[in-house]
């Protein structure tokens, strides 16, 4: 899971559809996206350090009545409580059905890349800019820029 937070903002881009709310042009991509926003349980999940961390997070919302359970966890990506899987919840709602297909396609392949990667460093990058990054994604789509890793730094590039 810490592997893919710094993909999320660019999975929310690509599939940003919502820019209405209500009858009205809200200025972002993905309405959807920053609607979602407001409740304290979504977005970015923060960079946990294993399993067991993730788990005295969950059980630590559920004694404070924030979850029932971990299925509530509305993050933009989180375990599975059912499968030995990740689930991914960046994506704005896909239009038709081939943008569906190859966004379920473009997840497979960041995770087989990624799991190839196990045993490398995960890069590092702050809460602050993912959620600035995400942020800029709702925003803009991908009709925008990106923050992106270019010589060890993030900047703004076209998509």
């Amino acid at each position: 899971m810490n592997r893919v937070r710094p993909y999320v903002p660019a999975l929310a881009a690509l599939t940003s559809s919502s820019p209405f709310h209500e009858g009205v042009d809200t200025g972002f991509a993905s309405f959807r996206t920053m609607w979602w926003s407001m409740w304290p349980i979504s977005g970015v999940p923060p960079l946990l350090p294993s399993a067991a961390a993730y788990e005295r997070v969950v059980a630590d919302l559920i004694a404070g009545g924030v979850i029932d359970d971990a299925s509530t966890l509305y993050w933009d990506v989180r375990p599975s409580i059912r499968y030995p899987t990740l689930e991914f919840r960046a994506a704005d709602i896909c239009t038709d059905i081939d943008d569906a297909i190859l966004h379920a396609g473009l997840l497979r392949s960041l995770v087989r890349t990624l799991a190839r990667e196990l045993e490398r460093d995960a890069p590092e990058v702050s809460d602050a800019t993912i959620i600035a990054a995400r942020w800029r994604a709702a925003h803009d789509g991908i009709r925008g820029n990106c923050l992106i890793r270019s010589a060890g730094r993030l900047c703004l590039r076209p998509w």
